[in-house]
C-alpha cells in the first residue's frame, strides 16, 4: 500500500512538473525554430526575372546599383537620430488614426520577438502602431512601424503578420531609410520627409527585405513558409494581373507572384524546407 501511494505521489509530482514546464515554454504563436542550412545565408534575386522578361530586370538592377554608388560616394551622412526624427514626423502625421487594443498589443509582442533576433542591430528604438485604416499597407521610418487594420485583418495568422513585420524591420536595418534621406539631402528636398510613409524603396530593396524578413521570422520561431501563400493572395488583393515587361519598368515593388517565388526559393535553398 505504501509503495503504491509513493508511486502515485511521484507520478503526480512528475505530471505537475511537466505541466508547469509545458506552460512556461509553450507559445501558441511559435513553432520550432528552423535553422538555416547555409552559412552565410545566400540572397539570390534571379527569381525576380520572369520568362517574359525583355531585359528590363537588368535595367532595374543596374539603376539600383548605380544609385547606390552615387549615394554612397556622395559624402552625405544621415545618423540614426536623424532617421528617428523623420520617424517622429511620420508619427505626427498618423497619430490621429492610432488605436490601442488587443491587436496593437499583439503587434507589440510580435515586434519584440522579431527585434530580439536581429544579429547586429544598428541601434534603432523600435516601436509599432496600429492604425484604423482601409489601406492594405504597412510601412516604416526611423524604427517606427505602422500597420493598418486592413492588412492586419488580411493576414490569416501571426505567422503571416510576422513576415510583414520582419520585412519592415529590415528596411531600417539594411539602410533603406538612410539611403532615401541621403538622396533627399542631395536634392535639397527635405520637405519630402513629411511623405515618408509613402516612399518606395525599389524592387531589389523590397525583395531583399522579404528574404531577410524570412530569416528573422524563422529565427523568432514563426513559420515563414506562409509568406509564399501570403503573396499569392496579395496578387489577387491588388488585382495585379500577369507579368507585363513594360509595366515592370515603372514598378517600385516586385510583382507579388515574383515575391512568392523568391520566398519559396530562399527557404528551400537556405533552410532545406520545401514550402509546398
Amino acid at each position: 500500500m505504501k509503495r503504491t501511494l509513493k508511486f502515485i505521489t511521484v507520478l503526480s509530482a512528475f505530471l505537475i512538473l511537466f505541466g508547469l514546464l509545458s506552460f512556461v515554454t509553450s507559445d501558441s504563436d511559435n513553432i520550432s525554430k528552423v535553422i538555416p542550412k547555409r552559412n552565410p545565408i545566400v540572397y539570390d534575386f534571379s527569381c525576380m526575372q520572369s520568362s517574359d522578361d525583355l531585359g528590363e530586370e537588368a535595367i532595374i538592377n543596374l539603376g539600383h546599383d548605380i544609385e547606390d554608388v552615387i549615394v554612397g560616394s556622395s559624402g552625405v551622412e544621415v545618423s540614426i537620430e536623424e532617421e528617428e526624427r523623420a520617424g517622429d514626423q511620420v508619427y505626427e502625421s498618423q497619430k490621429s488614426k492610432i488605436v490601442h487594443n488587443e491587436k496593437s498589443e499583439n503587434l507589440e509582442r510580435m515586434l519584440q520577438k522579431l527585434v530580439a533576433q536581429i544579429k547586429k542591430p544598428k541601434g534603432y528604438h523600435y516601436s509599432i502602431y496600429f492604425l484604423e485604416s482601409n489601406d492594405l499597407n504597412a510601412w516604416t521610418c526611423g524604427g517606427k512601424i505602422f500597420v493598418t487594420s486592413k492588412i492586419y485583418d488580411f493576414c490569416e495568422s501571426n505567422d503571416e503578420m510576422a513576415c510583414i513585420l520582419g520585412h519592415e524591420i529590415n528596411h531600417n536595418e539594411l539602410g533603406h531609410i538612410k539611403k532615401k534621406l541621403q538622396k533627399w539631402k542631395l536634392m535639397g528636398d527635405l520637405n519630402s520627409l513629411y511623405s515618408m510613409f509613402t516612399i518606395p524603396f525599389g524592387q531589389k530593396d523590397e525583395a531583399h527585405c522579404d528574404l531577410t524578413g524570412i530569416d528573422l521570422v524563422f529565427a523568432a520561431g514563426y513559420d515563414a513558409c506562409v509568406n509564399v501563400e501570403l503573396w499569392k493572395r496579395m496578387k489577387k488583393a491588388f488585382n495585379e494581373g500577369d507579368f507585363d515587361p513594360v509595366n515592370n519598368l515603372f514598378r517600385s515593388h516586385p510583382y507579388s507572384s515574383s515575391r512568392s517565388e523568391c520566398s519559396k526559393h530562399h527557404i528551400r535553398y537556405n533552410y532545406d524546407v520545401n514550402c509546398d
